[in-house]
C-alpha cells in the first residue's frame, strides 16, 4: 500500500519514458487501462489487472487469470466496430457480414497499397480488397471464447483467394460468410484455417483460406487434429476408378453409371484425431450433371487408422489442375516502400491492432527496433496487396492469389518485388512472387495464376 508502480518504455535513445504512475490497491494489485480508437473514433478499453509480488525480483507483476477474456473485449471493440460481445463458444459456427463496397473504400485502398488508377475509376475493385470484405466474419471467428487464443500470441500465416468471372464493384453489397474449418495443435502451438466465400444473390465472387498460428503450450489432453468443412470434388471414371468405387461400402449410387462419366461428390467432413485413435464422418450427395444419384455414408469411431480413407481415396482420384513447368520464364522486379504511417490501411481494412499504429506499444510488445528506434510492424494483408498491385499493372486479370508470410515488415521499409513466370495451368501463367526487404530476405512469398496478355495482330 503507498508503493507506486511504473510503467515505462524506451525510447528511440534508449532513456526510459515514463508513460504512467500507478499506486497499488489494498490488494497488493495494479490495475492499467489501455486506451485505442475504433474505425468509428470511439474508445476501446483494455483493462489489465496485475498481482503485485515485491519478492519475485525476475517478475514482480503479474497478470491476473482474467486477462485473456480482457483482452478479447478489447479487440472486440476495435475489429468488430460496435460494442459487440461473442458468447457462443461453439468453435465450428459460420459468421455472415452483408458489406457495401463503396467508392471511397475502392479508392482508399487503391491509395494505400499502390494499386492502377484505371481499375478504380472504371468502379471495379481487384482482388486484393477482398479481405476488407471478410474482415468482419474473419475476425468473429478469431474471437469465439471456445477458441482461447491469447490474441498477443496470434501470428497471420497465410492468405489464399479464388475469384470467378465475376467482377467486384462499387456500389454493390456482398454477404462474406466463413467458419473455422480445422484446429491442429503441435509443440509450436495450434495451428487453425480458416475458409469462407464472398456472395451476391447465390452468386459466388470469392473463397478465401486464412491460417493463424496461436503460440501456446500444448495441451495434451486435447485432439492433436480437429475438421469440419464441406468438400466438393469431381472423379472421372476410369478404369481404375470405376472398380475402386464398386469395392467401397461406403459408395452408393441408385443410377446406372458408366466409365468416362464425370462424378461430383458435395461431401460434410468431420475428423476428430486423438494419439490413440481418430473419429471419422463423412456423409453427402453424388451428382451426375447435376441430378442426385447417391450418397456417400462414412462413420468410424476409435478407429486406428492414420487417415481418413474416404478423403483419402477422393483426394488421390479427384480431378486436379495440373501445371506444366516452364523453362526459362520471363522475371521482373519493382521496388517499393512500406508505408510510414500503417493508420491508413488500418482504418480501411479494419484491423486495428495497436501494434501497427502506435510505436510506444511496439516497444512495450518488445518488437524488434530498426536502427536502434522503435518501429511498428506492416500488416502482412498489406504486403500482399502490394505485392499483389505490382503483378496487376501487367497481369490485370488474377484467377487464385496466395501469400505466406515469412517475417515482419517495418514501417518506411524499401522492398523489392520479384515475379517469376515458373509453369502454365489450363491456359494460365503461374507466377511465384516473393518481397524481399534489403538484405535479400524473403518476408513473404506468394503464387498467382493470371490470365496471360492480350495480344493483338
Amino acid at each position: 500500500q503507498g508503493v507506486i508502480v511504473s510503467l515505462s518504455y524506451f525510447d528511440n535513445n534508449d532513456a526510459p519514458q515514463v508513460i504512467l504512475q500507478v499506486p497499488k490497491d489494498a490488494n497488493n494489485c495494479v490495475q492499467l487501462f489501455v486506451y485505442h480508437k475504433t474505425a468509428l473514433g470511439k474508445e476501446a478499453r483494455l483493462d489489465a489487472r496485475f498481482e503485485c509480488d515485491p519478492q519475485d525480483a525476475q517478475a514482480p507483476l503479474k497478470l491476473d487469470g482474467q486477462f485473456k477474456t480482457s483482452l478479447r473485449k478489447f479487440y472486440e471493440q476495435l475489429w468488430l466496430n460496435e460494442n459487440k460481445t461473442e458468447t457462443s463458444k461453439d468453435v465450428w459456427q459460420k459468421y455472415s457480414h452483408e458489406i457495401m463496397l463503396s467508392d471511397g473504400l475502392l479508392k482508399s485502398f487503391a491509395a494505400v497499397v499502390g494499386e492502377k488508377q484505371e481499375l478504380y475509376l472504371r468502379k471495379q475493385a481487384t482482388p486484393s480488397i477482398a479481405i476488407a470484405l471478410f474482415w468482419q466474419p474473419l475476425a468473429q471467428c478469431l474471437l469465439n471464447p471456445g477458441l482461447d487464443i491469447d490474441l498477443l500470441s496470434l501470428l497471420h500465416l497465410s492468405n489464399e483467394f479464388e475469384f470467378t468471372d465475376l467482377p467486384l464493384a462499387s456500389g454493390q453489397s456482398y454477404t462474406a460468410e466463413l467458419k473455422l474449418v480445422t484446429i491442429k495443435r503441435s509443440d509450436a502451438g495450434k495451428l487453425i484455417e480458416v475458409q469462407g466465400e464472398l456472395t451476391q444473390n447465390g452468386n459466388l465472387y470469392a473463397k478465401i483460406t486464412s491460417k493463424f498460428l496461436i503460440r501456446e503450450p500444448q495441451d495434451h489432453s486435447a485432439p492433436i487434429y480437429q475438421a469440419q468443412y464441406e468438400l466438393n470434388r469431381e472423379l472421372i471414371l476410369t478404369d481404375v476408378v470405376y472398380d475402386l468405387l464398386k469395392e467401397k461400402n461406403w459408395f452408393t449410387v441408385q443410377n446406372t453409371i458408366k466409365i468416362g462419366d464425370a462424378l461430383r461428390f458435395n461431401l460434410s467432413v468431420q475428423e476428430n484425431k486423438r494419439v490413440e485413435s481418430s473419429d471419422y464422418k463423412v456423409s453427402g450427395g453424388i451428382y451426375l450433371a447435376d441430378k442426385k444419384i447417391g450418397a456417400v455414408d462414412y462413420i468410424e469411431k476409435d478407429s486406428n487408422k492414420l487417415q481418413n480413407p474416404v478423403l483419402y481415396f477422393i483426394n488421390a482420384y479427384g480431378v486436379q489442375d495440373l501445371s506444366v513447368p516452364q523453362e526459362e520464364g520471363f522475371t521482373y522486379e519493382e521496388s517499393i516502400v512500406s508505408p510510414l504511417s500503417n493508420e491508413p490501411y488500418a482504418v480501411m481494412s479494419q484491423d486495428l491492432n495497436p501494434i501497427h499504429t502506435d510505436e510506444r506499444l511496439a516497444a512495450i510488445a518488445a518488437l524488434p527496433k530498426i536502427q536502434g528506434k522503435s518501429s511498428t510492424i506492416v500488416h502482412g494483408m498489406w504486403s500482399s496487396a502490394a505485392a499483389l498491385a505490382v503483378v496487376q499493372k501487367r497481369f490485370p486479370k488474377v484467377i487464385s492469389w496466395q501469400a505466406g508470410f515469412m517475417s515482419m515488415v517495418f514501417s518506411g521499409q524499401s522492398l523489392r518485388v520479384q515475379v517469376k513466370h515458373v509453369a502454365n495451368r489450363n491456359g494460365n501463367l503461374v507466377l511465384k512472387v516473393a518481397l524481399m526487404n534489403e538484405l535479400g530476405d524473403p518476408v513473404m512469398q506468394g503464387e498467382a495464376v493470371v490470365s496471360q496478355e492480350r495480344t493483338a495482330y
